[in-house]
């Protein structure tokens, strides 16, 4: 015998597969945001064996946005190999920093300033003037993708239960009949 809050969950459970569909999109966003801390960790230590070659800032200014902080636009040009490259990455792998610091790292890195250039041998494309470091920014996607898959595997533990996943319930939650909280003998 069900419960009538068990009939209520059944009643408004999501069918079946869409249930699934949801459950692999969750799983697909965590594991891309767990991955793109990944990435930005392993570039910026990576860069701390890049090659070094001086550079020139050709643009540096806070740059607003409409119904946000901004961001910082840094922009710096050096050559390897006698061909010239542009930069605009502060830290490898295109990590960022809070608002409060880029705004720092403008005033810090001047129009027509020299800086040190760390850019990858293999890859003299990908550069940064902060070699090493990464920001604790950074560990914001780390911390929404493991949220998200904490929220897959609840949704796979529901699933591989046979448990409903409710969708958009249209009336409340009723009081609970019906449920015997001492097992009978």
């Amino acid at each position: 015998m069900s419960s009538n809050v068990e009939r209520w969950e059944r009643k408004y459970a999501l069918h079946p597969v869409v249930a699934i569909v949801i459950t692999v999109v969750i799983t697909a966003a965590g594991v891309t945001l767990v991955g793109s801390f990944i990435s930005i960790v392993h570039s910026a230590m990576a860069s701390k064996h890049w090659s070094r070659t001086e550079g020139v800032i050709t643009d540096s200014r806070w740059q607003p946005h409409k119904g946000q902080d901004g961001s910082a636009i840094v922009t710096y040009t050096y050559s390897v190999d006698g061909r010239t490259y542009e930069g605009k990455d502060l830290l490898a792998g295109g990590g960022r920093y809070f608002a409060e610091e880029e705004k720092a790292k403008v005033k810090q890195y001047r129009l027509g300033m020299t800086v040190p250039v760390f850019y990858d041998p293999q890859d003299p494309n990908c550069s940064c003037i902060e070699s090493g470091y990464w920001s604790w920014v950074s560990v914001g996607p780390l911390a929404m993708g493991l949220l998200f898959l904490l929220i897959a595997s609840w949704h796979a533990w529901r699933l591989v239960n046979k448990k409903p996943i409710l969708g958009r319930p249209v009336e409340p939650a009723p009081a609970v009949e019906e449920y015997d909280f001492l097992p009978k003998k």
